[in-house]
């Protein structure tokens, strides 16, 4: 295995590791679709240039054809023209990389980074699962949802360990990293643990919960025994987990590839533009990561990182900085691959937990976006201390699945202090609160005591400032039906014209 130092101005020193005998080389787009080419297939330059370095085997990488799933039409594979190009030995990869960048039949070459999962040893004074639930408010957001079975949470990792605990996605499992297992393994034991702190079946009388009681477990392996993996088992698992329509994917794993895998960020983005939430751990400082350390997928833009705090909210000591959000991640109780149950410490158990309350959003509403789900996430976290440290603070699920922002000094969402009336209602309702400007868009989100949305009013640019504003509601559903007797939650969303947004939430009480 090479290790190569690289220099960045605002980082300082990096080390990042690749495969030392194996390219990735992405082609001008060609009318070749054939899984393994020969050398005959390559032009003359190509053939030579490949040539100096010795023997090669070239294949194609994907040959997925596009496809309906998750919430959007899938686009053309976007590692379609990459070719996997392997050496019986170590090769000079910096060199030959670098001479192919700048070969006109070429659009992009790099190495095969490697990455590892995000975990640290265990501790003998772990407590078990009360604690951390407790400080993200899981227990007043439970009250609201609990998930739905129809959802899919990928855990892309060492595997899944089937557990009664857990329910998988027995027909979706794919292994990356050994084909030829036609069932769920999990040798190493780090994406068991990880798969139960999001989604471990709850309210069943037995073991541990995850945050979201109801989602399926899509287990995709793509790190192996020792808990490593490279760039192009990572992106392939990415790419399959969107391709069989999953709602959220989670990535505990992570490594400094100093922001040229080019590979693993169109497969994050492929992702991404079919719908899928991607969550990743910030990382561990620990060998070639210190604390500054950028690591990836955590550093893409369309993916959600988390860092890890302790039982007091503050950050871990191995936690690296600069994270979006933060949630537990040290001695956190979840499965293991024995079928029992085990503490485990590290980013990577932080995250699953945000990937849990990603399931209860999508759960709340199937149509939310990616982006706004990160969104949501991140506005509602309780602020915790430094923004470099902690992010936008401390996943909080009751205010995510209320969608009531926290006060942040400096920036961040406007309360509003909305009321309804008449209380209880009759055949319409107004809504009353106070708008300082003109805005764009008012949107008024109904949620039943389960948090399933039952309605969503869109009142566009028509209400200007004033002293008080009543948008007027014919309790209606969505499905154009009265809505029954009840309690019900609502959140009013206000965003002016200059693109700042205020939120307010009350209750509303139907009796007839």
């Amino acid at each position: 295995m090479a290790r190569i130092i690289f220099f960045c101005l605002c980082l300082g020193l990096l080390w990042a590791e690749y495969l030392p005998n194996k390219i990735l080389v992405e082609l001008k787009p060609t009318d070749k679709t054939i899984q393994s080419i020969s050398m005959a297939d390559v032009s003359p330059r190509l053939e030579k240039l490949l040539n100096n370095y010795g023997a090669v085997e070239i294949k194609k990488v994907s040959t997925a054809a596009p496809r309906g799933h998750g919430l959007l039409q899938s686009a053309a594979s976007p590692l379609a023209n990459y070719y996997s190009v392997e050496y019986p030995s170590s090769i000079n990869v910096e060199m030959l990389v670098e001479i192919l960048k700048n070969d006109p039949e070429v659009a992009d070459a790099q190495p095969v980074f490697i990455y590892r999962i995000q975990a640290v040893p265990d501790d003998s004074d772990y407590s078990k699962q009360a604690w951390y639930f407790n400080l993200i408010n899981a227990p007043a957001g439970w009250d609201i949802a609990t998930g739905s079975a129809a959802l899919k949470i990928a855990v892309i990792d060492s595997g899944v360990t089937p557990h009664s605990d857990l329910s998988l996605d027995i027909a979706g499992w794919r292994d990356f990293v050994t084909p030829s297992n036609t069932s769920p393994v999990d040798p190493n034991g780090h994406g068991t643990s990880v798969a139960g702190l999001a989604a471990a079946i709850g309210n069943d009388g037995k073991g541990i919960t995850g945050l979201d009681w109801n989602a399926k477990i899509l287990p995709i392996r793509v790190m192996n025994d020792a808990g490593i993996g490279d760039t192009q088992t990572i992106a392939e698992g990415i790419e399959y987990a969107a391709d069989q329509g999953a709602d959220v994917i989670n990535m505990s794993l992570g490594g400094p590839s100093d922001g040229r895998d080019n590979f693993l960020k169109k497969a994050c983005d492929y992702a991404f533009g079919c719908g899928s939430i991607l969550v990743a751990a910030v990382g561990n400082i620990e060998g070639n990561i210190h604390a500054d350390t950028i690591v990836y997928p955590a550093a893409y833009e369309n993916v959600l990182s988390v860092g890890s705090v302790d039982n007091n909210g503050d950050r871990s000591s191995f936690s690296v900085k600069n994270p979006d959000v933060m949630a537990p991640g040290r001695g956190i109780y979840s499965v293991d691959k024995s079928g029992g149950h085990t503490s485990d410490s590290g980013t990577s158990f932080a995250a699953p937990l945000v990937s849990g309350l990603m399931g209860l959003l999508r759960a709340q509403d199937p149509q939310l976006k990616p982006q706004e789900a990160m969104e949501i996430v991140k506005k509602t976290s309780k602020p915790a201390g430094n923004p470099t440290e902690y992010g936008w603070g401390i996943i909080d699920v009751y205010h995510a699945l209320t969608r009531t922002p926290y006060s942040r000094a400096g920036g961040g969402g406007k309360n509003l202090k909305v009321l309804s009336a008449p209380n209880p209602t009759q055949k319409t309702v107004n809504f009353s609160f106070p708008l300082d400007e003109p805005v764009d868009n008012v949107r008024i989100y109904i949620y039943d005591q389960r948090g399933r949305k039952v309605q969503e009013l869109d009142y566009g640019a028509s209400l200007l400032g004033g002293m008080y504003v009543t948008p007027e509601w014919d309790l209606l559903g969505a499905d154009g039906k009265t809505l029954a007797n009840g309690s019900y939650i609502y959140v009013v969303k206000a965003t002016a014209r200059d693109g700042s947004v205020s939120y307010g939430k009350n209750i509303l009480s139907v009796v007839r």
